[in-house]
C-alpha cells in the first residue's frame, strides 16, 4: 500500500487504488503518518532553493571548460588522423615512385630537379611570370 501511496502523489490513481487507498488510510495509522510525513517532505522540497556559492560555480565552470577543451583537442587528433596519415601515405608513394623512377637517390633527385641545367639556372629564376 506504500507503494500506491507513493505514487498517488505523482500519478493519478484508478477508481480501485483510491478507494483502496482511502480505506487504508482509515485503517491503518502507520499509513497516515507516512502520507503526513510525505506531505511535509513534498512541501519543504517546493520551499527549497538551493544557494551555491560562486566557488562552487566556478568550479562547474572550470570543470565545463576542460570539457569542452578536452574534446576540441580529441577532434582535432581523429582529423589529424583521418586526413594527415592518408596524406603522408600518399607523399610516400609518390617518393617512392620517384625513387623507383629516376633510380637516384640524390637530393636533387628527390627534389626533382636533377635535369635542370646549372647553364640555364638564372634565366630561369630571372623569368617573368
Amino acid at each position: 500500500m506504500k507503494n500506491i501511496l507513493k505514487a498517488s502523489f505523482d500519478t493519478e490513481l484508478t477508481p480501485d487504488q483510491t478507494l483502496g487507498l482511502n480505506n487504508a488510510l482509515k485503517n491503518s495509522p502507520e499509513l497516515e503518518a507516512e502520507k503526513i510525513k510525505l506531505n511535509k517532505i513534498r512541501l519543504l522540497m517546493k520551499n527549497y532553493s538551493p544557494v551555491f556559492s560562486n566557488e562552487f560555480l566556478d568550479q562547474v565552470m572550470y570543470k565545463i571548460r576542460e570539457e569542452r577543451r578536452l574534446k576540441a583537442s580529441r577532434t582535432l587528433v581523429i582529423a589529424f588522423q583521418r586526413i594527415a596519415f592518408p596524406l603522408l601515405a600518399a607523399a610516400s608513394v609518390v617518393l617512392l615512385f620517384s625513387i623507383l623512377k629516376s633510380g637516384d637517390l640524390s637530393m636533387e633527385s628527390l627534389i626533382g630537379i636533377s635535369s635542370l641545367n646549372s647553364e640555364n639556372l638564372p634565366h630561369f629564376l630571372l623569368f617573368n611570370y
